[in-house]
């Protein structure tokens, strides 16, 4: 769907370009998925299990954390759908009708730097030992010290 776009909607000589940063943006919200995943296991109390406590309520914890995530990723991608074109009659018509709205352009700018920004923040704080802990990022509470 993303190669028909860029094909039919981007300007002349700069298809390559276009394909790149549609690219780099579909990768930064891919490492947001990995980010909202692994916050997902403090509610889950994932990050607490281990081969010693590992049992049938660990077994249904961790079922129902997949079926959530699961969720919020099928659900993202129904709502987003709707901004692809149906096919190459529509391209062409975005294009003859313009589709250059400024307040679209800053607003897609903006949610691609935060999320880039909030995955790249979270991603550093659950590398660092001293911040690993933080139910936040993921672990299993600061209170029992960092996870090391």
């Amino acid at each position: 769907m993303i190669s028909m776009a860029v094909i039919e909607l981007a300007p002349a000589m700069l298809e390559g370009t276009t394909y790149e940063l549609l690219i780099s943006v579909s990768n930064a919200f891919i490492t947001l998925n990995v980010v909202v995943s692994t916050q997902l296991m403090a509610p889950f109390r994932l990050a607490e299990i281990d081969k010693d406590n590992d049992d049938a309520s660990a077994n249904r914890r961790m079922a129902e954390y997949t079926l959530l995530i699961s969720g919020i990723n099928i659900l993202g991608v129904a709502s987003s759908v709707w901004f692809f074109p149906r096919n190459r009659k529509q391209c062409r018509d975005w294009k003859e009708w313009g589709g250059h709205r400024f307040s679209v352009a800053i607003s897609a700018l903006v949610f691609s730097v935060f999320a880039l920004i909030y995955s790249f923040t979270c991603m550093v704080l659950s590398v660092l030992p001293s911040t690993s802990c933080l139910k936040f990022v993921g672990g299993n509470g600061c209170a029992n010290g960092p996870d090391f």
